[in-house]
């Protein structure tokens, strides 16, 4: 009996031990979970702020390559008293942006002195860069050819002698073999074109009226003396002039670079 009473104590006693030890455990791993989650987010952030990092360093650096193509291209040019000039204002580049400025440390016959200053934002990380660049010009002589067109508008006025004699003409066979005793004439008196008329002839007696008449021809109501209208010449004349003109060349040359 004593030896049962015993074993059923020392039984509760073991139970009662693991029991404390789970519970040790488990509060030990729920610090070393705690620990590892603070651990990781605060590597992410710190992970999150060296990317943004980089990415605001690549957008100072658009900002100095766009200036130096403007440089090279002659669309900034750079002028004496010329100091903190913004070329770029917050620009927009892939979801980041840059602002520079450009200002002026000397000008000369042969080259020019600046100071660049790009800044680069992505989120909250921003960087810096400055850099100080000689412009080294190169004036060049180029020749082009310019087109210049020049337009003589005319009014001419058909000449009445070198119109072909009236029965000579298709329409006037025409006119003969048509139905109706009468054909429309467009009659030059005394060969005038100011004079010109438009008379309804009867065959029969057609080239007894106009056979000797300059300028006489067979027409329709619609045409009727319209071939004596004045009518406009249009002369287009293309020449080509070579025009000299002297272009400027940049070359740049970074000196310094932080």
């Amino acid at each position: 009996m004593n030896m049962k009473a015993e074993n059923g104590l020392g039984g509760s006693q073991a139970g009662g031990g693991l029991l404390t030890v789970v519970a040790v455990l488990g509060a030990i791993l729920m610090l070393v979970q705690g620990t590892v989650y603070y651990r990781a987010k605060a590597g992410a952030r710190l992970l999150g702020s060296e990317k943004n990092k980089v990415l605001a360093m690549q957008m100072a650096e658009a900002g100095v390559e766009e200036n130096v193509a403007d440089l090279g291209r002659r669309t900034i040019k750079v002028h004496a008293g010329q100091t903190d000039s913004v070329t770029y204002d917050n620009k927009a580049l892939e979801g980041g942006h840059y602002t520079s400025r450009l200002t002026t440390v000397a000008v000369g016959d042969s080259a020019d002195t600046v100071d660049l200053t790009s800044s680069g934002s992505v989120g909250t990380g921003t960087q810096s860069i400055h850099t100080r660049m000689r412009l080294r010009k190169r004036i060049a002589s180029v020749t082009v050819p310019v087109a210049t067109t020049t337009r003589t508008i005319t009014d001419t006025i058909r000449n009445p002698a070198t119109m072909p004699a009236l029965n000579t003409t298709p329409e006037w066979t025409a006119c003969w073999s048509g139905v109706g005793p009468n054909c429309l004439v467009c009659h030059l008196p005394g060969a005038v074109v100011a004079s010109r008329m438009v008379l309804s002839q009867n065959r029969a007696t057609m080239w007894a009226g106009h056979g000797s008449h300059t300028g006489d021809y067979i027409t329709t109501a619609a045409i009727g003396c319209g071939l004596y209208n004045p009518a406009p010449d249009t002369v287009n004349v293309v020449t080509f002039n070579n025009v000299t003109t002297n272009d400027t060349t940049v070359k740049v040359q970074f000196l310094t670079w932080k």
